[in-house]
């Protein structure tokens, strides 16, 4: 995926309601402001960094903690989830919870009525456990950015709208890049360039892409054993299916398929 795709992909995901239900309920829970670099930012870190903690807070993610999950496409990181480097100031009084008659008082809603803080001091255990979550909505994420690569069809060409609706059509089936220029009308060098050009993506890549995405919503069914999953979606080798499946989702399909299940 060349620069510029790759940039807008990361602000629409910076956009997103998802992104930004989930920046919100992060701040409410941890105290914690979070954001989306792109892997090119200058501020962006060049790798994972886990919560640390000054001298004697204990590794909490308290004051000036910071910590950074990748999110990867197709086995490249494109961004990284970033918590600020200070934490949000905590609410008076947070952490000690009044007793009465030696119950602790229940949780009440501010003013706003937006949900209430989290009662209790952070620890290593909290920092641990919110480096976590990162961790599974930076996953999320990365199968969001997939999505919005194959989605990115406004502005394109006629030619290569009606490539990318054939290779949807046709994905169970085997594709060369010579069939699709063939079936839009181009010679198959200027069809590998235009397509590459405006997808961001060799033609084999977009293809695997295609098939994984129907890969995914086909795993959720119990039922269908992942040999059959592979060759309904065109993968004539299974091996090579899983292998093509954990380049993109970061997951083998089993794996995938057992963490969905039990999300429910």
């Amino acid at each position: 995926m060349n620069q510029g795709i790759e940039k807008r992909v990361v602000t629409e995901l910076a956009r997103s309601e998802v992104y930004c239900v989930f920046k919100r309920a992060f701040a409410q829970v941890t105290g914690l402001r979070l954001s989306l670099m792109a892997s090119d930012d200058p501020q962006c870190p060049s790798r994972s960094l886990a919560p640390q903690g000054g001298p004697g807070s204990g590794g909490a993610l308290a004051e000036h903690r910071e910590c950074s999950v990748p999110v990867r496409q197709g086995g490249r990181v494109i961004a990284y989830l970033r918590t600020a480097e200070r934490a949000l100031r905590r609410p008076a009084g947070q952490g000690r919870a009044r007793r009465i008659g030696g119950q602790k008082d229940a949780p009440q809603s501010n003013k706003s009525g937006s949900a209430p803080q989290v009662r209790g001091g952070p620890g290593p255990r909290r920092d641990q456990a919110a480096f976590r979550l990162l961790g599974i909505f930076s996953r999320h994420l990365g199968l969001l950015a997939n999505g919005l690569v194959l989605q990115r069809a406004r502005g394109d060409p006629p030619a290569i709208a009606q490539a990318r609706e054939f290779i949807q059509a046709h994905q169970s089936e085997p594709l060369s890049f010579r069939v699709v220029a063939q079936a839009v009308h181009m010679s198959p060098f200027y069809f590998c360039k235009q397509f590459k050009k405006n997808t961001g993506l060799n033609f084999t890549q977009y293809v695997c892409r295609c098939r994984v995405q129907t890969a995914q919503r086909l795993l959720l069914n119990p039922q269908s054993r992942v040999s059959e999953v592979a060759i309904e979606v065109g993968f004539q080798s299974i091996t090579h299916f899983n292998r093509v499946f954990k380049g993109i989702v970061g997951q083998c399909p089993s794996q995938y398929r057992a963490g969905r299940l039990r999300a429910g």
